[in-house]
């Protein structure tokens, strides 16, 4: 079993779910979860008034709305920009025009073509090979 390194704290665990320990992935989800409730209960204007409301940092909440987690919509600093067009972005590293074409490209590649036989779910492998 290989050995791997949690990208926040540096501590060596056998494996890791998204390259983070379990106390770092717990330590994320509390994180997430105290944001989220305080954008709920009152919305701030500012990353950085949230990140003083809640104890979270300022890297961490813009890393929530990276990953798509998170959308801000409202604050203004924290838009990010498509990784594949440049334009903004409110949530996740596509805008919501890109991740309609690559869901549409993707929907094209998943259509079974005509001249490609269908698949009959079982296959076996013929004596002596």
């Amino acid at each position: 079993m290989p050995i791997e390194q949690c990208r926040e704290c540096g501590r060596l665990v056998a494996y890791l779910a998204r390259g983070l320990c379990p106390d770092c992935h717990e330590s994320r989800d509390r994180d997430f979860v105290t944001v989220r409730e305080s954008l709920r209960d009152e919305p701030a204007r500012t990353v950085d008034e949230l990140a003083k409301r809640t104890g979270v940092s300022r890297e961490r909440i813009i890393g929530f709305v990276s990953e798509g987690r998170l959308e801000l919509g409202r604050l203004e600093e924290a838009r990010l920009t498509c990784e594949a067009c440049g334009r903004p972005s409110d949530a996740g590293r596509l805008c919501s025009g890109c991740r309609d074409r690559l869901g549409a490209a993707l929907d094209r590649v998943a259509q079974p073509t005509a001249s490609a036989p269908a698949p009959s779910g079982l296959y076996t492998r013929k004596p002596g090979r």
